[in-house]
């Protein structure tokens, strides 16, 4: 029942004899999909990273605001679970247990560290930016999904485009598509002073503002970048979000990750009991 969201396929599982790419999404999405005074819709999508990638903690932190965006409402983030008896931590605070293919959802107001001691899987989601209360109005941004790399899974080195696009919405063309580009860099706090966007020290950009994570080592900064190709550099390695909002439009995307394999799973102790031994595996 598409109408009250039940038609969600959150948490499916998709094994293959070999290897696939798999894109998850939909069509026409709006965020939360169970606020009537929102209206607007986009269509939200990722290829989604193989299980054998997913960490056990994830920074999600909020976006800017568009500039003319509505307040109805709130964005949102999701966490998922890859097997049973997977444990949530909210910034060091229990808040559920997951069974495998389980999910829980929260909205994203403030910077918030999720760990586990399991495998997870996070998304953060721009939220939809139509209401019902303002007619024949683009709002800038709408819904799109952004998967969250685990720390564990952070780069030195980037290089990534901000996209442009001609965008049509209400009989309009609009040949600058997305009107605001963003990143988000993500970061360890000793790489706040040795952090480069395009070759330039991140603290030299005017009205530079690194907010610090509570209970954490981290922070992260907001900046506004031009349309092509951008590189992002550092010591240390740090994490980064790219993103961008245009009249009833967006999109997000992570800037990469290392794809390094872990295995979280507790080992399974397999014995059999002789007579004055035992044999374990």
């Amino acid at each position: 029942n598409i109408s009250d969201g039940s038609g969600d396929l959150t948490g499916t599982r998709i094994q293959s004899t070999k290897p696939v790419g798999l894109f998850s999404g939909q069509q026409r999405a709006k965020i939360p999909t169970k606020n009537n005074d929102l209206t607007s819709r986009d269509h939200i999508v990722e290829q989604l990273p193989s299980v054998d990638t997913w960490g056990r903690m994830a920074i999600v932190v909020p976006f800017p605001k568009p500039y003319n965006a509505t307040n109805v409402s709130q964005d949102i983030y999701r966490v998922l679970a890859a097997y049973d008896s997977t444990d949530i931590l909210i910034n060091g605070l229990k808040t559920t247990t997951l069974s495998k293919g389980g999910m829980y959802q929260s909205v994203l107001t403030n910077p918030q560290v999720i760990s586990s001691n399991k495998s997870i899987l996070v998304a953060q989601y721009k939220k939809t930016s139509g209401d019902a209360f303002t007619a024949n109005t683009d709002y800038n941004g709408d819904p799109f999904m952004m998967l969250v790399p685990p720390s564990d899974q952070f780069q030195d080195n980037y290089r990534f485009v901000s996209i442009q696009a001609v965008n049509f919405a209400n009989g309009f063309l609009f040949e600058q598509g997305y009107e605001e580009q963003w990143i988000t860099i993500v970061m360890p706090n000793t790489a706040v002073v040795n952090t480069r966007l395009d070759g330039q020290l991140i603290g030299t950009f005017p009205g530079f503002g690194v907010t610090a994570i509570p209970g954490t080592n981290y922070s992260y900064v907001w900046i506004r970048v031009g349309d092509g190709v951008h590189s992002v550099t550092s010591d240390e390695r740090v994490g980064i979000y790219v993103y961008g909002y245009g009249p009833a439009n967006s999109y997000g995307y992570i800037g990469g990750m290392s794809f390094t394999l872990f295995d979280y799973r507790p080992p399974t102790v397999i014995s059999q009991q002789e007579c004055a031994k035992i044999k374990g595996m």
